[in-house]
C-alpha cells in the first residue's frame, strides 16, 4: 500500500472502510510504508481532524474480516483491560500507520502464530486515554489509563506512546479498538496541528444535476464531479457550485457541447420499450391527424402536406416540430395499427360469450363487387354496438358462397358461431329463400339463429308496390323535372323569376334516388309547395314546353296533379317516419312488431275515413262529384294495394317472433309466464337459468310495473325516454343475469339492414375518383376505423393518450409490414 493509498483511505471515515483496510493490509502484509515526517505527511494532518481513520493493526487474521468467527483471538490483554472488555475477545488494534515504529513489522506479525502484546510488537511504553468526544455516553466513556510493561529496545530508539482514541467498537463481532502511537517529538507536532483552523471542503450536491445535465456525483471522492460532456473529473473541493460554472467556460467543455449538439446520440436508433411522456404525446398527435383524416375522407397528400406544414406555423410547440407524418406513414397507421386495434377490442368483447348478429349485403363499385360482415351485441357498460368485422371482394354472389365467406372469417377471428342470434340482411331469395338460402345455410351449424329480413325494405317496397299500380306516375314527375332544370342557368334564372311573381321563395329541386327510401317524399314536397310557380313556369314556355311535362301542367291536368301530390306527400310521411325509425341504431326488434302494427291500423283508418290530406280534400272541391269519386276510388286502390303487400310479406300473427319478443317494448305489464313463453320461442330456455330467472323478475316486477305507468302517462315523445334508455339504465344499476341474456339476445337482431347500407355510403365517399388508387384491402381498413371507432376527433385523442399498447404499436416499426416481406 502506497503513502498516497493511505491517504484516499484516510479520508474515510465509516467502519466498512476501516475494514478495508485491514483487509488489504493483510493482502498486502510484505509492503512495508516508506518512512515519512508526521509533520509533513498529509495522511496525518487529515489523521488529526479525523482521529478514527487508523489503519495499522495489531496482529493478522487468516481470513477477511466480514466473518468473526475466522477472525484470530489477539492476545491483548492490556488493551481489552483499558477498554473495560472480557479477556479473550476477538480483538483489532487500529494505529496510524504512518509512524516509523510499524513499518517494520506489517509483513512480520502473525496473531495466530506469536499472539504479541502491543508493547511487544511496537515497543510502546504506555497506552493512556484521551478526552471523548461530548456525544459519547458516560458509560462508553469511561475508560482508564493503563501502564504496560517496559519494552527492552536499542539504545537511542525513540519512546513510542500509544493513545485509545474513543471508545472500542463492535463490528460484526469483532473489536475494533483505535490507537494513536507517536513518539514524544511527534506528539508535540501534533498538538501544533491540531491548533490550526481546519478549512471546510465543499462536496458534491445532487440539486446541480437540475441546472447542470451533464454532472454526475463520482462515487469514491464528494469532492469531485464527473462531466458528461468532457467524459472526465474535476475538483468542487474548494469553490463548489462556482468550481462547476468555472469549467463549463473552459475551451476543451466549450468544444464538447458543440460536438453534442451537432451529432446524434445513438440512443435514438435503438428500440425502447418505455416511451417518454413528450413521445406518448407526439405519437397520439398523429394517431388522431390520421383519425381525423379518415373521417373526413381527406386524402393522404393533404395529410403529408400538413405534417409538413404544421412545425412552420406552429413553431414553438413541442409536440407539433416532432410530428413526422408522410403518405406513407398514415398509410400504414390506418392499415396496421388503427384498424386491427378496432378490430381486436370487438373481438375480446364478443369472446365472453355475448349474443351477437350477422349483418351483409352485396354492392358494386365499378366491376368490384363488395360484401361487409357487421355484427351487432350489447353490454350494460357500452351499449349497443354495431361493428364492421370484415370488407372483402368476391364476384360470386351465390348463397353457398356468401355462406363460405361469413363461417371462415368468422371463425378466422376466434368466434363462436353458437352465439350468432340472428342473421340479417335485404329481403332476396338469396338470403331467406325456402331453398339453399345463406340462411338455410347458416340454420343447418346453428339452430337457434333467427331470420332477420330488412323491415325498412319491405316498409319500402310497400310504396313502391302501391305507386306501381297507379294510374299517376309520380316517381316520372319528379325526375323529368329535376332533369329539365338540374344544368340549366338560365331555365333556373326563368323559375326564381315565376316563384317572385307567385309570392313563394325559391328551393331547389332535388332529384330522387330509386335506390335511396328516403328521397322521394322530400321530393315531392319541393314541388307541391312550389307548384303554382312551376305551373307558370311550365306554361310559359309554350310549345318549348317537354310533352312529358306538360301533361302534368297544362290546364286540363294540373288540377289532378296538386291533387294526387298532396296526396302522396301526406300518405308517405307515415312511412317514412316509420323508416326512420327502423333504421336508428337504437332501435330494438322488440318495437318492430308495434311499429308495422301501427302503420298497418292507420292505412286501415284512412281506407275507413277516406282521409287523403288537407291539400288532396281541398284539390278534390274544384272537380266534378263524378270525378271526386273516380279520383277517390284510385287513392283508397292505392291504400288497398300497399295494405294487400303489407300483410302478404310480414307475419302480424302471434307466432311471428317479433310478436314474443314485444314484451321487452313495456307498452303493457307482463308477467312470468310471458316472459317464460319468449324464452321457449327463441330456444334460449337450455342457455339461462329459468329457476333464478323467476326470482329476477319478482325482483323488478313493481319497477316495471311502475316504469310502464309512466311511459303511458308521459304523451310528450320528447320528454320520454326510448325503450333502450330504459332497459339501458336498469342492467346498468341491477344485477340480474338471466335477464339480461334475454336482452342480449333481442337487441343483438337489427331492425333493418341499414348498417350495411351504411358502410356502402361511407365506401363510396372514401373511395371516390380523387382517391381511385385505393385498394379494397385499404377501403376496408378505412370503413373500420370509421365504424368502429365511435368517437369525434376531439374525444379520440383522449382514448389514445391513455392506450399505452396503441401507443408503443404506432411507435413500433411493425407498422411497415412492406419491410417484413420477404
Amino acid at each position: 500500500m502506497s503513502a498516497s493509498d493511505a491517504y484516499a483511505i484516510d479520508r474515510l471515515s465509516t467502519t466498512d472502510a476501516m475494514l478495508q483496510v485491514f483487509n488489504d493490509l493483510r493482502t498486502n502484509r510484505s509492503k512495508p510504508l516508506p518512512s515519512r515526517s508526521l509533520a509533513s505527511s498529509r495522511l496525518n494532518r487529515g489523521l488529526t481532524r479525523s482521529m478514527p481513520n487508523m489503519a495499522v493493526l495489531q496482529g493478522t487474521p487468516t481470513a477477511p474480516m466480514e466473518s468473526s468467527a475466522n477472525s484470530s483471538a489477539l492476545n491483548m490483554e492490556s488493551i481489552e483491560t483499558a477498554v473495560g472488555l472480557p479477556p479473550a475477545s476477538p480483538t483489532i488494534v487500529v494505529a496510524n500507520y504512518a509512524s516509523p515504529a510499524f513499518r517494520y513489522y506489517i509483513g512480520l506479525v502473525n496473531a495466530a502464530v506469536l499472539k504479541p502484546t502491543v508493547a511487544e510488537v511496537c515497543g510502546i511504553e504506555s497506552v493512556s486515554s484521551v478526552p471523548i468526544p461530548a456525544e459519547v455516553k458516560p458509560a462508553e466513556a469511561d475508560a482508564p489509563q493503563v501502564g504496560l510493561p517496559t519494552v527492552p529496545r536499542e539504545a537511542g530508539r525513540p519512546v513510542y506512546r500509544a493513545q485509545i482514541m474513543r471508545p472500542a467498537m463492535r463490528v460484526r463481532g469483532t473489536l475494533i479498538v483505535p490507537l494513536l502511537v507517536m513518539s514524544d517529538s511527534e506528539m508535540i507536532d501534533c498538538e501544533k496541528l491540531k491548533n490550526k483552523k481546519c478549512k471546510r471542503m465543499c462536496s458534491y450536491r445532487q440539486e446541480w444535476e437540475q441546472s447542470y445535465p451533464f454532472l454526475k456525483r463520482v462515487d469514491t471522492n464528494v469532492h469531485k464531479a464527473f462531466c458528461n460532456v468532457c467524459m472526465k473529473s474535476f475538483m468542487i473541493s474548494h469553490g463548489g457550485l462556482n468550481d462547476v460554472k468555472r469549467h463549463i467556460s473552459v475551451p476543451e467543455h466549450l468544444r464538447g457541447e458543440r460536438a453534442r449538439k451537432n451529432t446524434q446520440t445513438l440512443q435514438q436508433f435503438l428500440k425502447r420499450d418505455v416511451l417518454t411522456t413528450v413521445e406518448e404525446k407526439v405519437i397520439a398527435a398523429e394517431l388522431t391527424k390520421v383519425y381525423h383524416s379518415v373521417n373526413h375522407n381527406m386524402s393522404y397528400n393533404s395529410i403529408d402536406c400538413d405534417s409538413k406544414l404544421s412545425p412552420v406555423i406552429f413553431n414553438d410547440s413541442q409536440i407539433a416540430s416532432k410530428i413526422s407524418l408522410g403518405r406513407t406513414k398514415a398509410s400504414c397507421l390506418i392499415y396496421n395499427v388503427l384498424a386491427p386495434a378496432s378490430i381486436e377490442e370487438i373481438v375480446e368483447k364478443l369472446r365472453l360469450g355475448v349474443f351477437y348478429s350477422i349483418s351483409t349485403d352485396a354492392s358494386n363499385h365499378g366491376h368490384i363487387k363488395l360484401f361487409p360482415i357487421i355484427v351487432r351485441f350489447y353490454s350494460p357498460d357500452n351499449g349497443i354496438s354495431t361493428c364492421l368485422l370484415d370488407f372483402y371482394e368476391d364476384p360470386d354472389e351465390k348463397a353457398i358462397d356468401i355462406y363460405s365467406n361469413i363461417k371462415n372469417r368468422i371463425k378466422a377471428l376466434g368466434l363462436d358461431f353458437t352465439n350468432v342470434s340472428a342473421y340479417s340482411a335485404d329481403n332476396a331469395n338469396v338470403n331467406f329463400g325456402k331453398n339453399n338460402s345463406v340462411y338455410k345455410l347458416l340454420f343447418q351449424d346453428n339452430a337457434n339463429i333467427l331470420p332477420a329480413g330488412c323491415s325498412a325494405h319491405m316498409v319500402h317496397n310497400v310504396i313502391r308496390h302501391a305507386m306501381e299500380k297507379c294510374e299517376f306516375d309520380v316517381e316520372n314527375l319528379v325526375l323529368k323535372v329535376y332533369g329539365h332544370l338540374s344544368y340549366h342557368a338560365q331555365r333556373v334564372q326563368t323559375l326564381k323569376e315565376h316563384f317572385a311573381d307567385a309570392g313563394i321563395e325559391y328551393q331547389n329541386i332535388i332529384r330522387h334516388v330509386k335506390t335511396r327510401w328516403l328521397s322521394l317524399h322530400p321530393a315531392i314536397g319541393k314541388i307541391l309547395r312550389g307548384f303554382p310557380a312551376l305551373k307558370s313556369y311550365f306554361m310559359s314556355l309554350g310549345d318549348n314546353c317537354p310533352v312529358a311535362l306538360g301533361k302534368y301542367f297544362n290546364e286540363n291536368h294540373a288540377k289532378k296533379t296538386e291533387c294526387f301530390l298532396g296526396f302522396l306527400d301526406n300518405t308517405l310521411k307515415i312511412f317514412q317516419n316509420v323508416i326512420m325509425f327502423l333504421e336508428k341504431d337504437n332501435a330494438l326488434s322488440c318495437e318492430t312488431f308495434n311499429i308495422l302494427t301501427d302503420l298497418r291500423l292507420k292505412i286501415e283508418q284512412r281506407i275507413n275515413d277516406k282521409f287523403f290530406g288537407f291539400i288532396c280534400t281541398n284539390s278534390l272541391t274544384s272537380f266534378t262529384i263524378d270525378e271526386q269519386e273516380s279520383i277517390k276510388i284510385v287513392l283508397v286502390t292505392w291504400y288497398k294495394n300497399a295494405l294487400k303487400y303489407l300483410d302478404d310479406h310480414f307475419n302480424f300473427s302471434e307466432d311471428n317472433n317479433l310478436a314474443t319478443m314485444r314484451i321487452f317494448a313495456l307498452e303493457n305489464t307482463f308477467i312470468y309466464k310471458d316472459l317464460s313463453m319468449c324464452c321457449e320461442k327463441l330456444s334460449l330456455t337450455k342457455l339461462i337459468d329459468m329457476d333464478e330467472l323467476y326470482n329476477e323478475f319478482c325482483s323488478i316486477k313493481e319497477t316495471l310495473d311502475k316504469i310502464i305507468e309512466e311511459r303511458k302517462q308521459t304523451h310528450s315523445s320528447n320528454k320520454k325516454k326510448t325503450i333502450y334508455e330504459t332497459w339501458h339504465e336498469l342492467f346498468r344499476h341491477l344485477n340480474i343475469p338471466n335477464l339480461l341474456k334475454i336482452f342480449q339476445f333481442i337487441v343483438s337482431i337489427p331492425c333493418s339492414n341499414a348498417a350495411a347500407e351504411r358502410a356502402f355510403s361511407l365506401c363510396g365517399n372514401a373511395w371516390t375518383d380523387s382517391r381511385n388508387r385505393l385498394s379494397v384491402e385499404h377501403v376496408k381498413a378505412e370503413l373500420q376505423v370509421k365504424i368502429n371507432f365511435q368517437y369525434n376527433c376531439r374525444d379520440f385523442y383522449d382514448y389514445v393518450i391513455k392506450n399505452k399498447k396503441l401507443l408503443k404499436c404506432a411507435k413500433s416499426q411493425d407498422k411497415y409490414s412492406f419491410k417484413n416481406k420477404n
